[in-house]
């Protein structure tokens, strides 16, 4: 949850492109190849480190909400209906 948190509250967001990273993100934020930390470097000096302090970044409200706590009880619910039938929700 640590990049939709981040996502939300506007922070920049560099991470390895590992793992589900970069689908969660969907092209938002800035990726490095994990363990290339000569390109973290960069990246940082590039990104957030040349913004004045507390800059804030925006992201698609579509992303943003496709991971608050909204759309999950959407989809809980939509499964819910899958499982249990249309007339339960």
């Amino acid at each position: 949850m640590v990049l939709a948190e981040a996502m939300a509250a506007g922070l920049d967001i560099l991470a390895s492109s590992s793992g589900a990273i970069p689908e969660v993100l969907q092209g938002e934020g800035t990726l490095f190849i994990p363990g290339d930390w000569l390109t973290l470097a960069r990246r940082l000096a590039d990104g957030p480190l040349r913004r004045p302090p507390g800059e804030r970044v925006r992201y698609p409200e579509q992303l943003v909400r496709s991971y608050s706590t909204a759309a999950m009880a959407e989809r809980l619910a939509a499964a819910y209906d899958r499982v249990l039938g249309e007339g339960y929700s």
